[in-house]
């Protein structure tokens, strides 16, 4: 097949310069007036590929060395492995990478797209043309071990996992939304979900139609989007400033120049010195007075701390409607930090209304900025279904995001899915896995879903003494569930010394802690003591 094809649509007045390094005929495409290159791929991705287009890009630049390179892709895919080998090339080389008319890009294609970047300009350069199709599916994780023969299923899965991180890892570095990267980690792998121009376009993805200036490839300016990893400034220090009144939600503005831009950064740290007490004593109303002067200055990030200290209640009187108008604002300036605070707000109708709607939205959009609780949060809501029948599948995907960025009590739901078939192929292995993982981390949680499977000896050998020992562990952290659980055992004999005596104190005190179990266990438990001592 025509590894790299001459581009059909748009090319009337194209300088063409032919290479052999394909078998067929290859071409590079060339539009000095728009200071464009095309490098233009068709067919699966296959070993080589890489080398193939790093061959043509020295002519590319020779022939016009200020032109902005372009990759078009066509491919409905291939290796994966080189998908992602030609998008980090493409990243590290400035190569932008452009979807025709009418053309498919799926599965290892996608990987190759995302990387689509402009150097000079410091910029993401990935451009959809009417009519182009993105598609995303999960990887074939099984691969033939070389050589033949048969791999252990320990080894295969542990393989498939490591893959699985790694693209997940990769995916981020491209700046790849969490909303596509569940539809590709949630889409089984022989079909194919095409993403809506809402999603290619929340990619920092640019749809143009094909008469814009002769494609106005030279002409596009993409701003780049600063996503927040926190609501932190670069740390900087500043004199104190006098005690100003609390403006309305209304008022600010963003700040117009470096100057006000900086001081404002200033005075935010020297709020997060007090709220956290680094350096100085912990001091909020201190804290309030620096994000008071910040917010004067349209600070977005005090906007957000304003808002949290209403709703924690520290430095002045807990008002949740002040909270929400203030968490509002700043998500309104992209605070991702702020939309997951507001996800909540409506969750639990905190000084509004209950509206699952409005909370689900507002964590989606958090979630889509990176934030690693707010994907979690989107895994309950789909698991839970308050606005619609619950969709285990979409849960799973977003918990296995959260998890994958070690959020443990995502490893908690994941655990969950797996042991009750929900979304997922029932796996008790599996379900063990992500609850040692949680365990690990200092979950109670996990350590009671660990302990569950040890006492049943589903996943594995059946272990009364470790499953005690989980949950004491467990206990210790003030697991009620966990309390009870133990209780229990001790009734039993099974991992500890038979003890009705403890096993009552356990479960009044978890049912103390409000564990409608530990309630109608104690009725149990009555009974049992009962007929052990008729005995003697």
């Amino acid at each position: 097949m025509n590894r790299v094809a001459i581009v059909v649509a748009c090319v009337a007045g194209l300088t063409m310069v032919a290479s052999n390094v394909w078998a067929g005929t290859t071409r590079l495409l060339n539009r000095p007036d728009l200071g464009v290159s095309v490098i233009a791929f068709e067919g699966p991705i296959t070993q080589g590929d890489l080398q193939r287009i790093k061959d043509l890009v020295p002519e590319a630049t020779r022939a016009n060395p200020e032109n902005q390179i372009f990759l078009s892709l066509a491919s409905s895919g291939g290796l994966v492995s080189e998908g992602l080998a030609i998008g980090r090339y493409v990243r590290e080389a400035g190569i932008g990478t452009i979807l025709l008319p009418d053309v498919t890009c799926a599965s290892a294609c996608t990987f190759a797209f995302w990387g689509g970047f402009d150097k000079k300009a410091q910029r993401i350069r990935r451009i959809v043309m009417p009519g182009a199709r993105l598609g995303v599916h999960q990887i074939y994780l099984a691969e033939p071990p070389a050589g033949g023969g048969l791999v252990h299923p320990n080894v295969a899965l542990e393989e498939a996992q490591r893959r699985v991180v790694s693209l997940m890892e990769y995916l981020d570095e491209m700046e790849v939304s969490s909303t596509v990267q569940r539809k590709t980690f949630g889409t089984a792998s022989k079909e194919i979900y095409y993403l809506t121009e809402a999603e290619v376009a929340g990619n920092k993805v640019l749809q143009m139609e094909p008469s814009d200036a002769g494609w106005g490839l030279r002409q596009v300016s993409l701003d780049p989007i600063q996503l927040p990893s926190s609501v932190r400034h670069p740390a900087t220090t500043v004199a104190s400033p006098p005690k100003p009144p609390l403006l309305s939600p209304e008022q600010p503005s963003r700040p117009t120049d470096r100057e006000a831009r900086a001081q404002a950064a200033a005075m935010f740290d020297r709020g997060m010195q007090y709220y956290e007490g680094k350096g100085v004593q912990r001091d909020y109303a201190q804290a309030l007075d620096w994000w008071r002067k910040s917010v004067d200055l349209g600070d977005p990030p005090s906007m957000t701390m304003l808002g949290i200290l209403y709703f924690e209640g520290k430095g002045l009187r807990r008002d949740y409607v002040q909270a929400r108008r203030w968490l509002e604002k700043a998500a309104d300036l992209g605070q991702a930090d702020a939309m997951g605070l507001l996800g909540r707000i409506y969750y639990s109708g905190l000084g509004v209304d209950r509206n699952y709607t409005e909370a689900q939205r507002w964590t989606q959009r958090a979630a889509d900025y990176g934030i690693t609780v707010a994907m979690r949060n989107m895994c309950v809501y789909h698991y839970e279904g308050k606005i619609g029948p619950p969709n285990y599948a979409e849960a799973r995907g977003w918990c296995l995001m959260a998890a994958s960025r070690g959020d443990a009590v995502a490893m908690v739901g994941l655990g969950g899915l797996y042991e009750s078939g929900k979304g997922v192929p029932q796996s008790y292995t599996e379900a063990r896995r992500w609850y040692e993982k949680s365990a690990a981390l200092g979950q109670p949680e996990g350590m009671v879903g660990l302990g569950g499977l040890h006492y049943i000896g589903r996943g594995g050998t059946q272990n009364y003494t470790e499953a005690a020992r989980l949950f004491k562990k467990a206990a210790d952290l003030g697991n009620p569930v966990a309390i009870r659980n133990l209780g229990i055992m001790y009734a039993e004999g099974k991992g500890v010394p038979q003890s009705y005596t403890e096993a009552r104190r356990l479960i009044e005190k978890a049912a103390a802690k409000g564990d409608a179990v530990a309630k109608r266990s104690l009725a149990a438990l009555s009974g049992r003591a009962q007929q052990f001592l008729n005995s003697y």
